[in-house]
C-alpha cells in the first residue's frame, strides 16, 4: 500500500510533466526541420458562418463585420445550465450503476473470474460504458458542444476550435470523470455516500432522508441503523431502489470497464461500422450495375447503338469511340471497371476527418494515466497495449473510411496542449487527495493505524491482501489530513511548476544554430554598415563602397549605375543550406561569372524629397534605388509623350 502513494505521485509528478516537456521539445524540433524557424505565424482562417454587425474601420478605411462581446454572456449561462443538468445526470446514472452493481453482489456470492456474477458485472460495466462513451459523449456531447459554439459566433476559426476545446474539456470533467470523482470522494466516504443515496431515493421516490437500505436492513424488513442523522433515531425501509455498500465498492476494479472495455468498444465501432455501411453500399451498387447489364444484354448492343445518332457526334452520349467502346467490355472488365468507379464515388462521399474525436481520446487516456494511476497500477500498461492496437486501427480508419483531409499549417497540437497541462496539474491535487482522504493509504504510514486495521480484518477472517480502499477517520483525525494535503499539494504543484518554467522547450542545438546564424548577420551589417546605409549630408545623398569610390547627388546617374558596391556575402549561409537575407528593399543579389563567391550589389537609396527631378513618384518605404528612380522617370516620360 506504501508504494502505491509513490507510484501516483511518480506518474503524476514525475512522467506527466516529462511527458509534457519533451513533447514540447520534439515539437520545436519539427518546427525548426520544417520551416527553419521557430515561431512561424499561424494562418488565420476566417469563420465562414460569422455574422454580425458592418462598421467601418477608423485605421484602415475597410467595412468589417462586428459581434459585441456581451451578447455571448446569456450563452455563456446557457453552457453553464447544461453543464450542470450534465452532470446531475451523470451523479444519477452513477447512483443506478453502484445499486445494479450491488444488487449483482448481494444475488450471486460467487465472485471468481468467468462466474455468473462477474459475466453480469461485466456486461453492467460494457453497458454503461457504451452509453456514456458513445452514445452520450458522440450523440449529445460533442453535438451540443459545437452547436453552443456556433451559436457564440466567433470571427475566425481558431477563436471557434480554442472555444470547442474548452467545452470538451470542461464537459469531459462532467461526462467521464464525475464517475470516478463521485466513487473515489463521495461513495467511499463514510456518511457521504450514503447521503446521496437517500437524496436520490428522496428526490424521485419520496423517501425520508433517514430511511435505511441495503446493508442497514435486516431479512426481515427492519433497520439495523439509519444511514443518516441519528444513528438511534427510528427509520423505516427505503421504497426506492438506490442502494450502496461501501465495502463492496473496489476502486481498484471501477477502472477496468471505462479503460478497458470501452476503448475497445469504441475502437470496434469506430473501425467496424464504416466498413459496414461501404459494404452495404458497394453491394447494392454492384447488384444496380448487374441489373443493368442484363438489360445491356437483353436489348442488344447493336440496337443500342444503332438507335444512337451517328450524325451529331456533338450531342450523342456514345458518339465518340471512347463512350461506345463500353458495350464491347466483358461482363468480368466492366466489374472491375465499375469497382474502381465504385472507390473513387464512396471515397468522394466519405465523412470529413475531424481530429477533435481523437484528441479528445487521447485526452481522457491521460487524464486517467495521470490521475488514477494509483488506484490501479497497471492503467498505463493497459493505456499503452490499447494505443498499439489503435495507432493500426486508425491508420485503416484515416485510409480506408475517411475523406482525404485538406492540408493546413500548424506550430503544434494548439489548445490540447493547454488542456494536457491542466490535466497534469490537476493529476496532482488528485493524487493527494487519493492518498491523505479516499484510499487509506495514508493510515499505512502509521504503525497504530495498520494495526487496528489489521485487527478489524482479522474479526471477519481476512488479512491486509483484503484490504478494500477506504479511509478510516476514527485512526487519523480529518484535521491532519487536512494539513498534509495542504503540504503535500503545494510542495508538488511547485516542483512541477519549477521543472516546468526552467527545462527550456528549445534544444540546446537549436539554440547554438540560430545563435550562430544570428551573430554572422549581425556581423555582416556591422562590416558593411555604410555601404548598405549610406549617411545623409545637406546637399544629397551620399555612400562609400569597397573600391574607395564615392557617390554624391550631383554625380552621373549613369556613373552610379556601373559604380554599383560589391559585398562578398559567401559565408552568409544559415545552417543546413538555407541562405538569410539582408534587406529587400536595399539590396538585390547579381551573379558574377568572374568569382564563384556569393555578391550582392548595392545601390545607394535617395529620398523622395531629395530626388534630383521634380517630378514625385510615391513609395511605400519613402526611398528607392537609382534603378527604380529611372524606371520611375521613363514611365512619366513616355505617359506625357
Amino acid at each position: 500500500m506504501r508504494l502505491l502513494a509513490f507510484w501516483g505521485l511518480g506518474v503524476s509528478v514525475v512522467w506527466g510533466f516529462a511527458f509534457l516537456k519533451s513533447w514540447e521539445r520534439e515539437n520545436a524540433c519539427m518546427q525548426y526541420e520544417w520551416t527553419g524557424k521557430l515561431h512561424v505565424k499561424q494562418i488565420e482562417y476566417r469563420n465562414k458562418q460569422f455574422y454580425g454587425e458592418s462598421r467601418l474601420n477608423a485605421l484602415t478605411g475597410d467595412v468589417e463585420l462586428v459581434y459585441s462581446g456581451w451578447r455571448r454572456l446569456p450563452k455563456y449561462f446557457c453552457v453553464f445550465l447544461f453543464m450542470l443538468w450534465q452532470m446531475l445526470i451523470m451523479l444519477v446514472l452513477v447512483a443506478s450503476w453502484v445499486t445494479i452493481y450491488e444488487i449483482l453482489k448481494a444475488t450471486y456470492k460467487e465472485s471468481h473470474i468467468f462466474s455468473t456474477q462477474w459475466f453480469l458485472i461485466l456486461l453492467e460495466g460494457c453497458v454503461f460504458g457504451f452509453f456514456v462513451d458513445v452514445v452520450q459523449w458522440n450523440m449529445v456531447v460533442t453535438k451540443m458542444g459545437a452547436l453552443f459554439t456556433h451559436w457564440e459566433n466567433y470571427r475566425t476559426e481558431e477563436q471557434y476550435e480554442k472555444a470547442l476545446i474548452r467545452k470538451l474539456f470542461l464537459l469531459d470533467f462532467l461526462n467521464y470523470y464525475t464517475w470516478f470523482f463521485s466513487l473515489a470522494f463521495i461513495f467511499v466516504i463514510p456518511g457521504l455516500g450514503n447521503y446521496l443515496t437517500n437524496t436520490f431515493n428522496h428526490m424521485f421516490f419520496g423517501d425520508a432522508m433517514n430511511c435505511c437500505f441495503g446493508p442497514y436492513v435486516n431479512q426481515d424488513g427492519s433497520c439495523t441503523m439509519c444511514p443518516v442523522g441519528d444513528k438511534d433515531a427510528t427509520c423505516i425501509e427505503c421504497i426506492g431502489f438506490f442502494t450502496f455498500d461501501r465495502h463492496h465498492v473496489d476502486l481498484s476494479a471501477m477502472f477496468v470497464t471505462p479503460i478497458v472495455i470501452t476503448q475497445l468498444l469504441n475502437i470496434i465501432l469506430r473501425l467496424v461500422a464504416p466498413i459496414l455501411v461501404r459494404k452495404r453500399r458497394e453491394n447494392a451498387q454492384a447488384r444496380a450495375d448487374t441489373r443493368a447489364q442484363q438489360c445491356v444484354r437483353e436489348a442488344g448492343s447493336m440496337k443500342i447503338l444503332g438507335s444512337l445518332d451517328y450524325e451529331d457526334q456533338k450531342e450523342s452520349q456514345f458518339g465518340n469511340k471512347s463512350s461506345s467502346r463500353y458495350l464491347e467490355y466483358t461482363p468480368t472488365e466492366i466489374e472491375v471497371l465499375n469497382k474502381k468507379a465504385r472507390e473513387i464515388l464512396f471515397d468522394s462521399e466519405q465523412d470529413t476527418y475531424d481530429p477533435y474525436d481523437d484528441f479528445h481520446v487521447l485526452t481522457v487516456q491521460f487524464g486517467f494515466t495521470v490521475m488514477f494511476s494509483m488506484l490501479w497500477p497497471l492503467m498505463p500498461f493497459a493505456c499503452f497495449l490499447i494505443n498499439s492496437v489503435k495507432s493500426r486501427t486508425d491508420g485503416y480508419r484515416l485510409c480506408k473510411t475517411l475523406k482525404r483531409p485538406i492540408p493546413r499549417r500548424a506550430n503544434g497540437i494548439g489548445a490540447w496542449n493547454s488542456i494536457l497541462t491542466a490535466y497534469a496539474y490537476i493529476a496532482v491535487i488528485v493524487n493527494v487527495l487519493l492518498i491523505c482522504i479516499s484510499t487509506g493509504v495514508l493510515e499505512f504510514f502509521d504503525e497504530t493505524c495498520v494495526s487496528d486495521i489489521q485487527h478489524q480484518l482479522e474479526k471477519q477472517g481476512k488479512t491486509l491482501d483484503d484490504f478494500v480502499f477506504g479511509p478510516d477517520f476514527g485512526c487519523l483525525h480529518i484535521a491532519w489530513r487536512l494539513l498534509f494535503i495542504l503540504l503535500l499539494e503545494h510542495l508538488f504543484v511547485a516542483i512541477a511548476y519549477v521543472s516546468m518554467r526552467h527545462v527550456p522547450r528549445v534544444p540546446r542545438w537549436i539554440k547554438d544554430v540560430m545563435s550562430a546564424r544570428e551573430n554572422k548577420f549581425k556581423g555582416l551589417l556591422r562590416e558593411h554598415e555604410l555601404d548598405l546605409f549610406p549617411p545623409n549630408s545637406s546637399s544629397g545623398n551620399e555612400g562609400s563602397c569597397d573600391n574607395g569610390k564615392s557617390a554624391d547627388a550631383g554625380s552621373d546617374k549613369s556613373s552610379m549605375s556601373s559604380e554599383a558596391c560589391r559585398i562578398d556575402v559567401k559565408g552568409l549561409v544559415s545552417f543546413e543550406g538555407n541562405a538569410s537575407s539582408v534587406t529587400n528593399r536595399s539590396i538585390r543579389t547579381s551573379s558574377s561569372q568572374s568569382s564563384p563567391s556569393r555578391s550582392i550589389s548595392i545601390d545607394p537609396m535617395t529620398p523622395l524629397s531629395r530626388a534630383p527631378s521634380d517630378a514625385e513618384f510615391p513609395t511605400s518605404t519613402g526611398v528607392r534605388t537609382k534603378a527604380r528612380e529611372k524606371l520611375a522617370r521613363q514611365w512619366s516620360d513616355g505617359s506625357e509623350n
